[in-house]
Order: C-alpha cells, then sequence, then structure tokens
C-alpha cells in the first residue's frame, strides 16, 4: 500500500537533525526578513535523493557572520516519504512563507512517484527566538 501525504509539520530539530549527523544536502535557499534576519534552507538526510530526506532551516543574526545549526525542520514521520526542494519567500505584507515538495520515495534514485505535492506553513513570529517560532498548519 503506497503512504499517503500526511500533513507533516515544521518542528524544532532533533539531535538527528543536527550537523555532526547530516552527510547529505542539496538545492539552498535563502531569504532576508524584515528585521535583517537571514533565513537559510536545503534538504539533507541519507547519503543522497531518497526517503530520508528532510527540510531544515539555519538562521543568522549578524548579516551571515555565524550561522545557527537547525532551527526548525520538515521531517515526514513515514519512512518512505521525503520532504525536499524547499523555498522561503517574504511576502510584501512581511509573513514568511516556507515552501516544500514531499513525495513517496521507496529506495535511493527513486525520487519521483508521480503524485508529489507542495506544501506551505507560514511563520508568524520570524524574529522571535527560533525555540518560540510558530508555523501554522501545513497546506497542500
Amino acid at each position: 500500500m503506497k503512504p499517503s501525504f500526511d500533513v507533516v509539520p515544521v518542528a524544532q530539530p532533533s539531535a538527528k537533525h543536527m550537523q555532526d549527523q547530516r552527510t547529505f544536502q542539496g538545492i539552498p535557499g535563502i531569504a532576508v526578513a524584515p528585521n535583517g534576519r537571514i533565513f537559510t534552507l536545503w534538504y539533507t538526510g541519507g547519503t543522497g535523493e531518497c526517503c530520508d530526506n528532510y527540510v531544515m532551516i539555519c538562521i543568522s543574526d549578524d548579516n551571515g557572520k555565524t550561522w545557527s545549526d537547525a532551527v526548525a525542520v520538515v521531517d515526514p514521520s513515514h519512512p518512505d516519504v521525503r520532504a525536499y526542494d524547499a523555498t522561503m519567500w517574504i511576502a510584501p505584507d512581511e509573513r514568511v512563507f516556507l515552501f516544500w515538495a514531499q513525495t513517496v520515495s521507496l529506495k535511493e534514485g527513486d525520487i519521483f512517484d508521480g503524485d508529489a505535492g507542495v506544501w506551505y506553513s507560514i511563520l508568524e513570529n520570524p524574529a522571535d527566538d527560533p525555540k518560540q517560532f510558530r508555523w501554522t498548519h501545513p497546506v497542500r
């Protein structure tokens, strides 16, 4: 039975998402919030494009001189679903949108099932401490 596209909320990272655990990265993106905070994101997880992929976000509050480790992740709980190809967009009303793709991926190299979907969530408080970030319920 094929996994369904369950909602994957944007969440706080765990030890699994920290830099010393990552061996692969792809498709980076960057956005600058109105307060000057820089957001960068990419997908990672596993050793290449596969079911272990998740999206992660890091931030800089000093014009990119230093960077946090992961402050937020989109990490599907189903072992055969991957999150990838994320981007952020700062809307004219200053809301911070996170977009990502999700698909079933059963093995390395099998990266698209024909039913992939694009999801988004809005960061409601982009100037706050990342531990306090509030993301809206994801929408496909």
